[in-house]
């Protein structure tokens, strides 16, 4: 369909009865297929970039081309195993293979893709969890120097704030809720940079990026856990100051 439309600008309608070169070669169209429904990636079919023609053509045309590529339709789905067992004996038989030769062609159905794309999701999944696990735990340290900065520049302040009766907890939880809110924009600025990926994705290349809302909770809640577990030590520290010692920091 898309061919059609590609070499005859006046539409696909208009092309059976014209003429097209296929390396050197002079074909006559008879017709032009339906278009096909989107590909996996959002944009446009492969199959509707095609030239079809007889096999016999074919090989008059590409006389040393050996591997072939036949496509079969099952009439019903449930008997797809039994449509392969059939092709499968017929090409043995075509091919005059003895019953102690192993085939010499490969047969694949839409199970076996589905089950190759299952695969490659699930290690682009872990790849992608690596690399995000080692980005949380980067932006943690990160995380954790700032505070630890924040610390040693307020010292002063910590030592004004227990010697006019603040506790302990009072600084660990302070320190903390900073290390957490910190933590927090840096998820929003993901999210928002994400959202804003997406739909670049969608409009942009026709990609169908979906953002989740089970994933945007779950990224702000692990940046919020990055802060606490990082945020620890540098607030641990703040509560331990002595205020004595903190009031003489210079």
């Amino acid at each position: 369909f898309d061919t059609a439309n590609l070499l005859f600008p006046e539409g696909a309608g208009k092309a059976p009865g014209q003429e097209v070169i296929i390396d050197g070669q002079l074909f006559t169209v008879i017709g032009t297929m339906d278009k096909r429904r989107q590909g996996i990636s959002g944009g446009s079919n492969p199959e509707d970039n095609i030239a079809v023609m007889p096999v016999t053509s074919l090989r008059k045309l590409y006389p040393n081309q050996k591997d072939y590529v036949i496509f079969a339709k099952a009439s019903d789905p449930a008997q797809v195993t039994q449509a392969v067992e059939e092709i499968r004996d017929l090409l043995r038989r075509k091919r005059r293979l003895a019953n102690n030769k192993p085939d010499d062609f490969a047969l694949f159905t839409s199970d076996y893709f589905l089950d190759l794309w299952n695969r490659i999701s699930g290690l682009i999944f872990l790849l992608m969890f690596a690399v995000a696990s080692v980005g949380l735990i980067v932006g943690g340290i990160g995380v954790m120097n700032i505070m630890l900065v924040s610390v040693t520049e307020r010292t002063r302040e910590i030592g004004v704030r227990k010697a006019i009766g603040a506790k302990r907890s009072n600084i660990l939880a302070q320190f903390l809720i900073e290390a957490v809110a910190l933590s927090a924009v840096g998820g929003v600025v993901g999210v928002l940079f994400g959202s804003g990926l997406s739909l670049l994705l969608r409009f942009g290349v026709h990609f169908p990026a979906v953002l989740s809302l089970f994933w945007v909770v779950t990224a702000l809640t692990l940046c919020a856990l990055i802060g606490v577990v990082f945020g620890v030590y540098p607030a641990w520290k703040a509560a331990r100051l002595d205020p004595v010692e903190a009031l003489r920091y210079e």
